[in-house]
């Protein structure tokens, strides 16, 4: 979670108990550039203070961000789409150093074989074969939090229709690079897609002349124009997508599928989204992205066995 000077917040780490108080931390931690680790004991629901009664405790690293070279690199990794994993030793009372791994274990700077022990790349590639996403390692006296990052996923959603809008605003809020494609300018503008990342206007047929797709993207057909849709279907690398679904009625999907290998159809999902009895544009793209969230969870955790 990051707290700014001004109290402004972005992200969450409990359902709301916590936050005013590590606010008052953090501004602490922020003025004096010194890290703290503050823990809370939620055990006894009766407790005046801390009446919770998640039963445990919590304790929370505290720490100044600044921005770095090291900082640097991991956000040029994530933009290029290549995962990564954090090294960082827990020290109180000093600025947080980072050391930087590929997900197949490697450092990305020779100094860093060096620097760390070889106990702690050992519980690197410990964390990059388990589903987990972070790790406290106590080492000869000393703790790391290892943590692995993964960049955004992009999403193509193929059709600006008003459907379209709620998916593509719900999306971007669950951490999807959203790419909006249709050929109408009157629809595919900001006007109706603030939140996506980018708009194309164009027909299928010059998108895929003139653009490529992302390795592992997740796809979403919802032109409602049956030439477009099958235009689209026709020109995808399927074993390249990490997604392929189809707004459209189960007839009408299978019509357009009509001339596509079962290998290839079974890999296609129609009628998109999770079965929810989902009514209205809010509500299906809740389906759609509940979909989609699983997907990815099931992809992360398969790249680890």
């Amino acid at each position: 979670m990051l707290f700014w000077e001004n109290g402004q917040r972005y992200g969450t780490i409990s359902a709301g108990c916590l936050e005013d108080d590590l606010f008052i931390h953090s501004i602490d931690v922020i003025k004096n550039n010194i890290s703290k680790i503050v823990t809370y004991d939620l055990r006894d629901e009766e407790d005046i203070e801390w009446g919770v009664g998640c039963n445990g405790t919590i304790d929370v690293l505290i720490e100044s961000v600044t921005f770095n070279p090291t900082l640097l690199k991991l956000k040029e990794h994530l933009f290029s789409g290549n995962p990564l994993l954090s090294v960082k030793p827990i020290k109180p009372g000093n600025l947080p150093e980072n050391y930087l791994f590929t997900l197949s274990g490697n450092p990305l700077d020779r100094e860093t074989e060096a620097e760390l022990p070889f106990d702690v790349k050992e519980k690197v590639h410990e964390l990059i074969h388990t589903c987990e996403k972070l790790k406290v390692a106590d080492i000869k006296g000393e703790k790391y939090v290892i943590e692995k990052y993964e960049p955004k996923s992009y999403l193509y959603v193929f059709g600006a229709g008003n459907d379209a809008e709620s998916l593509v605003r719900l999306a971007s809020s669950l951490d999807f690079s959203v790419i909006v494609v249709d050929p109408r300018e009157n629809r595919c503008n900001r006007d109706f897609f603030p939140t996506a990342e980018i708009l194309i206007t164009q027909h299928p047929d010059a998108f895929f002349q003139h653009h490529k797709l992302k390795n592992s993207a997740y796809i979403v057909i919802m032109n409602h124009h049956f030439q477009r849709d099958k235009q689209i279907l026709e020109k995808l690398l399927y074993e390249q997508s990490a997604y392929i679904g189809i707004l459209s009625s189960k007839t009408r999907a299978e019509k357009l599928l009509i001339n596509i290998p079962d290998s290839i159809k079974n890999k296609i999902h129609y009628p998109i989204g999770l079965k929810i009895q989902a009514e209205g544009p809010d509500e299906i793209s809740v389906s759609i992205m509940a979909e989609l969230i699983q997907i990815r969870h099931q992809l992360m955790a398969a790249r680890t066995l």
